[in-house]
C-alpha cells in the first residue's frame, strides 16, 4: 500500500499538514460522522493500526468512541 501521509511521528499532531490536509480529508471522506456511532459531534481521527500509514488506516471517531477504542474513560472537564 502506497504511503500517502508523511510519517506521523515526523509530522506530529500539531503540524499544519495534519490539521489542514489530512484531518479535513478523513472527515470529509467519512461524511463528518463517527464511524462507530454516527454522531457528528467532537470528531477526532483514529489510526486503526496505530501506525498512521495511509488514509485507509485512518477513520473519524467521536471523542467518546475514540476513548473506548483505546480502553479509556473520558474525564469530565468543566
Amino acid at each position: 500500500m502506497k504511503r500517502i501521509i508523511p510519517s506521523y511521528e515526523k509530522m506530529g499532531l500539531t503540524s499544519t499538514f495534519w490539521s489542514t490536509i489530512v484531518k479535513p480529508f478523513i472527515l470529509n471522506r467519512d461524511e463528518y460522522a463517527c464511524r462507530k456511532c454516527g454522531t457528528h459531534i467532537k470528531l477526532e481521527i483514529h489510526s486503526k493500526s496505530g501506525k498512521h500509514i495511509d488514509a485507509n488506516d485512518l477513520i473519524a471517531l467521536c471523542i467518546d468512541c475514540h476513548y473506548k477504542v483505546h480502553g479509556r474513560k473520558r474525564r469530565n472537564v468543566a
